[in-house]
């Protein structure tokens, strides 16, 4: 196997990819970016799924409680 192999040439799986955030080669299995330090692997945040997500209201401490 050659160190240049994105794929295995016998199987197809994957031994490199680009990194989301620098687009540069890095390790299939890496969860971050060696370079830019991106988080890479599959806990990485997802932009459209942290777009839809809201924080609670901040508490104001008005004294509404029942």
């Amino acid at each position: 196997m050659e160190e240049v192999f994105l794929r295995c040439p016998f199987c197809g799986t994957a031994l490199k990819r680009h990194c989301p955030a620098c687009h540069r080669v890095i390790g299939a299995d890496f969860r971050f970016c060696p370079y830019c330090s991106a988080a890479t692997g599959p806990d990485a945040a997802d932009p459209a799924r942290d777009a839809t997500v809201t924080d609670p209201a901040p508490a104001t401490g008005t004294g509404n409680q029942a």
